[in-house]
């Protein structure tokens, strides 16, 4: 019940250390902040027919209106799934801008044999934007109940006696999108015309597909970008349990 009221009301949304007032902090009040995403996102793969694949790979995130969260939930055990943990944050409004690469490599159906290669901004609003993760965490509670509580403080030895196993089971996310705005970084006439372009498909698509942007954001954050943070927390644990052997 501490926990709980810590988390979510202390911290949560709106608090004395409120997720608004850490981004308004962290941005110096500008709402905005760029981080490297290289090596952190994996690429992101389409096929597309026969025409060949998309391979899009992001180099750059920029976030924007960052203090704009409205929902803040986190450690609330599941009352269905024994162990397991779940974590949700909400946001009204949120800019996500992306320096990326794409590739472009023709398939059997292209009437081209050479890959394009094009560096791209790509820039999205995002409206009403809701994630979710469920995280499986077990401990060994006999070894904690006998240790001492002192020793417990430290994290090394918290981890060799408690035994801790986590493992991120599930990420959703759900967003509306409201603007989609795609720019070569290159400048030249043909980028200009390129610009054009991806532009006017960018604004059909949205228009046409509305619904299906949301359903790829929401595969991609339960497929890929899962795999990826899974794999980091196995790693942070593995490191972790080799320094408290040390």
């Amino acid at each position: 019940a501490v926990a709980d009221y810590v988390l979510n009301d202390v911290v949560g949304t709106d608090g004395p250390l409120g997720l608004n007032r850490i981004a308004e902090l962290l941005t110096n009040g500008t709402g905005s902040l760029a981080l490297n995403a290289s090596g952190l996102l994996p690429p992101l793969e389409l096929p597309v027919s026969r025409l060949g694949n998309l391979s899009l790979n992001v180099s750059l995130l920029n976030l924007s209106h960052l203090p704009s969260f409205d929902e803040l939930n986190l450690l609330t055990p599941s009352p269905s799934e024994p162990l397991t943990l779940r974590a949700a944050a909400g946001m009204t409004k949120l800019g996500l801008g992306a320096l990326a690469k794409l590739r472009v490599t023709p398939g059997m159906g292209s009437i081209s044999s050479f890959p394009l290669l094009e560096r791209l901004e790509l820039h999205f609003l995002l409206d009403a934007t809701h994630a979710s993760a469920a995280l499986l965490l077990a401990v060994n509670a006999s070894a904690l109940q006998t240790s001492d509580p002192r020793r417990l403080l430290d994290l090394p030895c918290l981890l060799r006696r408690a035994g801790v196993n986590a493992s991120l089971r599930a990420l959703r996310l759900n967003t509306s999108v409201l603007q989609l705005r795609v720019k070569p970084v290159a400048q030249g006439e043909l980028e200009t015309e390129l610009d054009d372009a991806l532009n006017a498909a960018a604004a059909f698509f949205l228009a046409t597909y509305d619904t299906l942007l949301p359903r790829l954001a929401d595969n991609v954050a339960a497929g890929p970008v899962r795999e990826a943070l899974d794999e980091l927390l196995r790693r942070l644990l593995a490191q972790a349990a080799e320094a408290a052997e040390a």
